[in-house]
C-alpha cells in the first residue's frame, strides 16, 4: 500500500505542472471560454478530477500486461491516440454542422 500511495502522490505532483502550465497559457492568451468570468477554478478542478480518475485507472490496467512498465507505455499510447481520434471526430462533426451538411439516415 505504501508503494502505490507514494507512486500516486509522485504522479499527482508531476501532473500538477502541466495543469498549471495549461492555466497559465489560457490566461496569457486570454481564452475567454476557460478563464473568463472566474472559470479558472472550474477548469483547474476539471483537470484535477481528470487526473484523479485516470491515474488509478492506468495503474489497474497496467497489470493486464506481463510487464507492467511496458503496459503503461501501451496505455499511454492508447490514451494519446484515442484522444486525438476523439478530437478529430469532434472537429469533423463541427465542420459538417458549420457547412450545413445533413446526414442521411
Amino acid at each position: 500500500m505504501t508503494f502505490w500511495s507514494s507512486v500516486f502522490v509522485w504522479d499527482a505532483v508531476n501532473y500538477l505542472a502541466p495543469c498549471v502550465g495549461i492555466l497559465i497559457a489560457f490566461a496569457a492568451f486570454n481564452v475567454e471560454a476557460f478563464v473568463g468570468e472566474g472559470r479558472t477554478g472550474d477548469v483547474l478542478l476539471l483537470l484535477l478530477l481528470y487526473g484523479w480518475a485516470v491515474l488509478p485507472f492506468m495503474y489497474v490496467l497496467s497489470f493486464v500486461f506481463v510487464v507492467p512498465s511496458s503496459g503503461l507505455v501501451w496505455l499511454t499510447m492508447f490514451n494519446i491516440l484515442s484522444g486525438k481520434t476523439s478530437d478529430s471526430f469532434f472537429r469533423y462533426c463541427c465542420v459538417l454542422v458549420d457547412t450545413g451538411v445533413r446526414c442521411k439516415g
